[in-house]
């Protein structure tokens, strides 16, 4: 199973028009630096993007934990 994230779901409301969907990152500078940050946070681990190691590495440990609680 590979992560997919919602990029929607991290945009600021004002990135949404009114259909609910998601500008290009060109229609303003305002929206290309936050689409910029947002790559910057998130983006693969083999260009040296850490946090999504460390947050998966966080994950597994909760459901390592959730399941031995379930066990006991």
């Amino acid at each position: 199973m590979s992560y997919k994230p919602n990029l929607a779901a991290h945009m600021p409301a004002a990135a949404l028009n009114a259909a609910g969907s998601v500008h290009s990152p060109s229609t303003s500078m305002a929206t290309s630096s936050q689409y910029r940050q947002l790559l910057s946070d998130y983006g693969p681990p083999s260009l040296g993007y850490t946090q999504i190691i460390h947050a998966r590495g966080l994950v597994r440990e909760c459901l390592a934990e959730t399941e031995r609680n379930a066990r006991s």
